[in-house]
């Protein structure tokens, strides 16, 4: 008998997986396969000079078959050591007879081969077979195949396994050629509208065009197409046709249709803006004292710009208040310049005493206390304003007085005082719902005291204001302040950009400017509803009308609210359908009669609400 070595594989867990055995054997038997993890293998099959071999199948996949060295030729018996099973496989079968020679054990695929039109493209196991090639443009048909880039207007695709291209919505390739890709707009090209060699068409007096991949006519200002019937042009005239009466498909319900507009048994009016009420926060922090270009302090500089705004007779009717920040504790003044007694050292709810004096009661003595000169950091000193709310030109005076009353002498608690800027704000909305109300905030520099402290959560301030009800709006003033801190609070009161007023050229004249631009900014397309001569107003039968400075009158069709504003249309809404104080016109309309100085606008009465 003659030596024989065994090769042994070791598993985890302790498990001999298999064994087999190498060189000449005597009886020509091969040793047995050891068990796997989950089964064991059989014994070979006798034969001669053979050597025989086990092996485990690879995880998750069947268990390998063992295939042991053959007796010498011609001599029968079955083959080496069975295939030990894997971690999850089954039992490997035993090895058939095979002729002199080595043998040499197999085992199937570690996981298993991909699905058909998938791959395993990124190399993880964990998510193996990811890739679907047949779809996937950066492995098209095999992992790596990327498809090439595509021509103008195209998108890369792949499909079945092969790359191609698509035209983007609204573009084909009408000419063949793929080099230049999708060249046409088939969504605007009214000679191929839709589709290629689609051609629009348009009787008299229309232009034939594409909108959207569909023919449309381009009609004339105060025609139109009401019957969608292109072969017959623009046939509806707008300021005399009952049934289209200014805009297609508003009818005047039997009333005759005269300039575009219905005459029903009711009234128009001239629109009129509603009021607007500004509650100015002002910045007295000692920054405010620094000199500008002119030579002028900051403070003096806005003093006078505000003084020139106030009297401008452009400004009558509007309302206008202010409040300081800092102010003391409690709200106050400040501290008085002379007391006899600690009684007079009291302003509000602040007490600047004791009194000191060389004689009591008798020489004049000055305040002095630990709160002398401390900002307040609530915000509910800051909703006391110093000058209420009050049309313009009657307030002036007032808000004149004030400013002169007070000087740059504080720190810069931005956070409170906008707060109760708003709060304050919001408080006179909520009694006068038919005023717009704004706060304004100006200021020259960033927060230096009390919480919030930082441009984020002091226009998050702001932000909140703007999404309450009523709903308040933030403007703000920069006297050569930081732009981008500026804009982030007035981003966030829904009036972006910042006014920045640049202290190396005429402030007055930058400042005026600021509040005039906020008053038009402000009152931008919203009307009053105006009352009926006689009678209750029926809001189901309001129109608006508008006459544009050259051309005849139409009337804007009416939408449910903001955000069923049609974007080339435009149209009107109520500010509350449920109980309507405003009306207010949707950003195209807005912009059509914003930039047509010469128009007017009109609220008509008494006539059925014309939909847009």
């Amino acid at each position: 008998m003659r030596a024989r070595i065994f090769v042994c594989a070791w598993a985890s867990l302790g498990v001999w997986v298999a064994c087999g055995g190498t060189g000449a054997v005597q009886d020509g038997d091969v040793p047995d396969g050891s068990a796997g993890q989950s089964a064991a293998g059989t014994s070979g099959g006798a034969g001669s000079a053979g050597k025989g071999a086990g092996a485990a199948a690879g995880k998750g996949g069947s268990a390998g078959a063992a295939a042991g060295a053959g007796g010498s030729a011609g001599a029968a018996g079955t083959a080496g050591a069975a295939g030990a099973a894997g971690a999850s496989g089954t039992a490997g079968g035993s090895g058939a007879a095979g002729t002199a020679g080595s043998g040499a054990a197999s085992g199937a695929a570690g996981a298993g081969t991909c699905a058909k039109d998938t791959a395993d493209c990124n190399g993880k196991p964990e998510d193996k077979c990811e890739t679907h090639t047949d779809v996937d443009v950066a492995n098209c048909g095999a992992c790596g195949t990327k498809c090439p880039a595509a021509p103008a207007n195209a998108t890369a695709k792949c499909t079945a396994s092969k790359c191609g291209t698509e035209c983007q919505p609204g573009y084909s390739d009408c000419d063949g050629n793929t080099a230049n890709g999708c060249e046409t707009a088939t969504g605007t090209d009214a000679n191929n509208c839709g589709t290629c060699m689609n051609k629009c068409t348009a009787g008299a007096g229309a232009t034939p065009a594409c909108s959207g991949g569909k023919c449309v006519l381009g009609c004339p200002v105060g025609m139109g197409d009401c019957n969608d019937m292109p072969a017959d042009g623009c046939e509806a005239t707008l300021a005399n046709d009952p049934k289209n009466c200014g805009l297609c498909g508003m009818s005047c319900g039997g009333a005759a249709c005269v300039n575009g507009a219905c005459q029903c048994a009711g009234e128009t009016q001239t629109a009129k803006k509603v009021p607007l009420d500004m509650y100015i926060m002002m910045d007295q922090s000692s920054s405010m004292g620094e000199a500008t270009s002119g030579g002028a302090t900051k403070w003096d500089a806005v003093k006078q710009a505000l003084a020139g705004f106030v009297a401008d007779p452009k400004a009558a009717g509007i309302g206008v208040g202010i409040g300081f920040f800092a102010v003391p504790p409690g709200g106050g003044g400040g501290p008085p310049s002379s007391c006899k007694t600690n009684a007079d050292c009291v302003v509000g709810t602040t007490d600047f005493g004791p009194c000191f004096s060389p004689l009591p009661g008798i020489i004049p003595g000055i305040c002095f206390n630990a709160s002398t000169g401390s900002d307040s950091c609530n915000a509910a000193d800051y909703a006391k304003p110093e000058v209420e709310i009050a049309p313009l030109p009657g307030v002036a005076s007032a808000i004149n007085g004030a400013m002169g009353a007070h000087s740059p002498t504080s720190s810069t608690p931005t956070g409170p005082a906008l707060q109760g800027a708003v709060d304050h704000a919001k408080a006179w909305a909520m009694a006068h719902p038919d005023h717009v109300v704004v706060a304004v905030l100006a200021t020259d520099g960033d927060p230096s005291e009390c919480n919030p402290g930082d441009i984020p959560g002091i226009a998050n301030i702001a932000q909140v204001a703007l999404a309450g009800s009523p709903k308040i709006r933030t403007f703000v003033i920069g006297v050569g302040s930081s732009t981008a801190n500026l804009d982030a609070i007035a981003k966030g009161g829904g009036t972006a950009p910042a006014f920045i007023v640049d202290t190396n050229q005429n402030v007055v004249q930058q400042f005026e400017a600021a509040l005039e631009a906020i008053q038009g900014t402000a009152l931008a397309c919203q009307y009053a509803i105006p009352k009926p001569q006689s009678g209750t107003l029926d809001y189901g039968k309001v129109n608006v009308q508008y006459t544009p400075g050259s051309g005849s009158a139409v009337v804007i069709g009416n939408v449910a609210n903001a955000a069923a504003c049609d974007p080339s249309k435009g149209g009107w809404y109520y500010d509350a359908p449920a109980a309507p104080t405003q009306i207010l016109l949707c950003p195209a309309t807005c912009t059509t009669v914003s930039a047509d100085k010469a128009g007017t606008v009109a609220i008509q009465l008494g006539c059925t609400t014309q939909k847009n």
